[in-house]
C-alpha cells in the first residue's frame, strides 16, 4: 500500500474524491439548469458550438463560447495568483480552496438573481481554478473536473497491475475507479437536488469544499508544530 508520508494531503484520496464529486456535480448542474452547457467540460461546449455553427444557429452557438472563454481566463488568473502566493510564502492549495469556497457561497445566494449567462461564466471560472490547483492523486495525475483521463488511467493501471501482479499499480486502478464513481455520484446528486432546490442546489458544492479546507489547514498546523519542535 502507498505510504501516507509519500504525498501531501492535497494529493490524498479524501480530497480527490471530494473534488471529483464537485466536478460531476458542476457539469450536471450547469447542463440541466443553465441551458445545456457545461461549466467545466469545455470539450462538450466546443462540440455544441460547432454543431450549432454548422446548422446556422449563430445566436445559440455563441452562448457556448462564454464558459470556454471564462475557463480560459480562470486558468490564466490562476497562474498569476499562484505566483503571488508563492512569493509571499502562502499555501497555494489553501488559498485556492478559500477562493473557490468563497466564490460558490456567493454564487449560491446570488444564483436566483443572476442570469444564466453570467452564472455559468462565474462557475466556469471557479472550475478552472480547481482544475489547475489539484492535479495529482497519491503521486499520479488525475482529473477533478472530467473523467476521460481517469477512465484511461483505470484501463492502464488495471491491465498493468493484473499482468504484473503489482499491488501498487492495482491500488492506482482502484483510486481511478473511485474518482470515476464519485464523479458519477456528483452528477446524480445534482440531477436530484436541482429538482427540489433549483439554482440553490449549488450550496451542495460548498460542503466538500469545507472538508477540503479543513484538511488542508489541519495539515498546515501539524507541519508548523513539527517545525517548532
Amino acid at each position: 500500500m502507498t505510504n501516507l508520508k509519500e504525498y501531501r494531503i492535497y494529493e490524498g484520496l479524501r480530497i480527490a474524491l471530494s473534488l471529483t464529486f464537485i466536478g460531476g456535480f458542476l457539469d450536471a448542474y450547469s447542463f440541466k439548469m443553465l441551458g445545456g452547457r457545461f461549466a467545466s467540460m469545455q470539450s462538450g461546449n466546443l462540440i455544441y458550438f460547432s454543431l450549432n455553427l454548422i446548422e446556422g444557429n449563430y445566436q445559440k452557438a455563441i452562448l457556448y463560447v462564454f464558459p470556454v472563454l471564462s475557463f480560459f481566463c480562470g486558468s490564466m488568473t490562476c497562474i498569476f495568483v499562484k505566483r503571488y502566493t508563492q512569493q509571499r510564502n502562502l499555501r497555494w492549495h489553501i488559498t485556492a480552496s478559500i477562493v473557490e469556497l468563497s466564490g460558490f457561497v456567493i454564487l449560491t445566494f446570488l444564483s436566483i438573481r443572476l442570469n444564466h449567462e453570467l452564472l455559468i461564466v462565474m462557475i466556469a471560472f471557479l472550475a478552472a481554478i480547481q482544475a489547475e490547483s489539484f492535479k495529482r492523486l497519491r503521486g499520479m495525475s488525475y482529473g477533478t473536473i472530467m473523467s476521460t483521463g481517469n477512465v484511461k488511467n483505470l484501463g492502464i493501471f488495471l491491465t498493468t497491475g493484473l499482468l504484473d501482479n503489482d499491488s501498487k499499480t492495482l491500488e492506482k486502478a482502484r483510486n481511478s475507479f473511485l474518482a470515476i464513481l464519485f464523479f458519477v455520484f456528483g452528477a446524480i446528486t445534482a440531477a436530484y437536488s436541482t429538482d427540489y432546490l433549483f439554482e440553490y442546489a449549488l450550496i451542495i458544492v460548498c460542503l466538500p469544499l469545507v472538508l477540503i479546507l479543513i484538511l488542508l489547514i489541519l495539515e498546515h498546523f501539524e507541519q508548523k508544530k513539527s517545525f517548532e519542535i
